[in-house]
């Protein structure tokens, strides 16, 4: 069949045109037009389903755990507990097995904060035009075309730091993962939605994070409660970023001067 012809073909070019105030007037039916896309796309894509099936479980305990002020969310965990001196706190919340909201939140807001280390670490070294987010931004296969800077050699430079470098390359591998996708939706409150999430977010593939963000910006829930708390989950992150240097630079001071 002549592609011009092909009426489904055409119906979905035509959506991909219209504007979201074009089809305010048509709303139940384009609900349900996007519900079936979305049914279609987590098909197409098992971990993709187990995510948002875990989202749509999980929704009122998320809304009610995100009204929390920045500081509130991050009370209860490990940061504040006693942590080995030799070891970065970061790594030592990454290990924490409890399952708690809070601990998980935690443990997203570590493996964002490693994997911006990293990040910022990559982008000085020398003949770097780019960092692998922003290369797998631009082409999610990004990470099969090019040669990456070693995180273990990241890992290596910081060895005073960080001591369990099994658990940290694992976190800043699942923290470029965060950072690429933060891109793609657009809204970096969306990583507060999926830290809760932790294990399916994990099962998705690069290749596959186009696809989430498609399944994940057609739940209004989630695109409204992502734009909402992105001033919030930035404020989170300055406060986790704080406490995480000053639990590091405290335990430096401890070990140089005992």
């Amino acid at each position: 069949m002549d592609p011009s012809n092909d009426p489904v073909l055409t119906a979905l070019e035509t959506l991909s045109r219209v504007p979201s105030a074009g089809l305010e007037p048509y709303r139940t039916k384009a609900v349900e037009v996007f519900h079936n896309l979305r049914q279609f796309v987590e098909g197409c894509h098992p971990s993709i389903s187990a995510l948002t099936n875990a989202l749509d479980l999980s929704s009122e305990e998320i809304k009610t755990f995100l009204i929390e002020d920045p500081d509130s969310s991050l009370r209860t965990g490990t940061i504040d507990a006693v942590s080995p001196e030799d070891e970065d706190p970061r790594v030592f919340d990454l290990q924490v097995n409890r399952k708690s909201l809070e601990v998980r939140f935690r443990k997203g807001l570590s493996q964002i904060s490693l994997a911006s280390a990293y990040s910022v670490w990559e982008g000085d070294q020398e003949n770097r035009s780019e960092t692998t987010v922003h290369a797998l931004v631009q082409d999610l296969s990004a990470l099969e075309k090019r040669k990456r800077l070693s995180i273990k050699e990241f890992l290596d430079h910081n060895t005073d730091i960080i001591t369990n470098q099994r658990v940290a390359l694992d976190g800043i591998k699942h923290g470029i993962k965060c950072l690429v996708f933060q891109e793609l939706f657009g809204y970096s409150g969306v990583l507060a939605i999926l830290s809760f999430v932790y294990h399916h977010f994990r099962s998705v593939n690069f290749e596959e994070l186009q696809a989430l963000r498609n399944a994940l910006a057609s739940v209004s829930w989630i695109v409204q409660l992502a734009k909402e708390k992105t001033p919030w989950y930035e404020a989170c992150r300055r406060a986790y970023e704080g406490m995480a240097s000053y639990k590091r630079i405290k335990s430096q001071l401890k070990v140089i001067f005992r």
